[in-house]
């Protein structure tokens, strides 16, 4: 009775740990890349070019108007708020790189002091 327990026990042991060995093998990196490229890989895919989302969207305006969803002016004036857009990131682009972190930095302490004041931070 004995020698079946000890038989029992090995193999169920022998089982568990030994299974992972057969396992299949899962490459975790695209066609062998090496972690710096897929990240690279993975940052250009989330990137989104800010002109052409907007100028997508107000493609999407226009044939929303077209089909009668809104009205002329709110077309109008989209458009306006749209088109500014473009033109201040335009703009942005221009800029010297220190330019741009002043700017940044600048609009970032704007925010930080609105929020503070009206006591959400």
């Amino acid at each position: 009775m004995k020698l079946k327990k000890v038989i029992a026990i090995v193999s169920a042991a022998a089982f568990i740990f030994t299974g992972g060995a057969f396992a299949a093998q899962i490459d975790p990196s695209p066609s062998n890349m090496t972690v710096d490229q897929v990240k690279k890989k993975q940052a250009n895919e989330l990137q989104i070019d800010p002109i052409k989302a907007l100028q997508d969207l107000k493609a999407n305006l226009q044939t929303r108007y077209t089909e009668g969803k809104i009205s002329k002016e709110k077309l109008d004036n989209m458009n306006q708020k749209i088109d500014a857009a473009i033109k201040e990131i335009q703009e942005f682009n221009k800029l010297p790189v220190k330019e741009k972190k002043a700017k940044l930095v600048k609009g970032f302490t704007e925010q930080t002091d609105k929020r503070v004041q009206i006591g959400k931070l």
